[in-house]
């Protein structure tokens, strides 16, 4: 009985580590609204269509245009912190997508690469990494909220009026029209949490404080 209990016991810790493996890439920031990439190096906004039912929504369902989105991530303040921005189409600046677009043509084709389990072409952008690598999906949320499984706009522009997108239905991306519409995901360089202290970070500086006035009160009185 105690051997069955004994294994038991082993076998949820081991699940518990598991679990805590799984989503080791992603870490809580402000209080569950946003997430830290820790492989990325880059904190997603916690709900990936924040922008519904605001002013640059096109028709209440959180899809904009191109120009409406970049205003929309301006605008955003994520409890006083600025500087929110869309996700990078080309993290690495090579400029090189594994995207197929007919010369001539505004005809996108799907990226094979991305299909398979192949993600050699779909690492070097950041939703694309997200899906393909770290396994977020409208199906497979992990901590995140209302990812939609449809196309969201990226920060680069492809050429001219065009911009990148990816699709969150497949996996696929590409080239489209910057007056089409899109759902929109914010994220923000870096670790948010070092931009305003944590909780624990304010009661770590209240206990010190109280310290130091505890000493200066019995240095006072001897």
């Amino acid at each position: 009985m105690n051997k069955l209990l004994t294994s038991a016991l082993w076998a949820g810790v081991f699940s518990i580590g598991l679990a805590s493996t799984a989503n080791a890439t992603l870490e809580s920031r402000l209080g569950g609204k946003a997430y830290y990439d820790t492989e990325l190096n880059i904190t997603w906004l916690a709900d990936a269509n924040a922008g519904k039912g605001t002013v640059f929504d096109y028709d209440n369902d959180g899809l904009m245009t191109g120009n409406s989105a970049n205003d929309w991530v301006n605008s955003i303040s994520i409890d006083g912190i600025t500087g929110w921005r869309l996700p990078n189409f080309d993290r690495n600046g090579d400029r090189v997508f594994n995207i197929d677009v007919n010369s001539g043509v505004f005809d996108m084709k799907f990226n094979d690469t991305c299909f398979n389990g192949n993600t050699a072409g779909c690492s070097d952008n950041e939703m694309g990494y997200l899906y393909w690598v770290e396994g977020v999906t409208p199906t497979a949320p992990g901590p995140f909220i209302n990812i939609q499984p449809y196309l969201y706009i990226s920060e680069n522009i492809h050429s001219g009026f065009n911009v990148w997108e990816i699709s969150f239905y497949d996996g696929s991306y590409g080239a489209q029209l910057a007056g089409n519409l899109f759902h929109a995901w914010a994220v923000h360089d870096g670790d948010v949490a070092l931009l305003i202290p944590e909780p624990e970070m304010y009661a770590m500086m209240v206990l010190g404080l109280a310290v130091l006035l505890g000493f200066g009160r019995l240095r006072q009185q001897s």
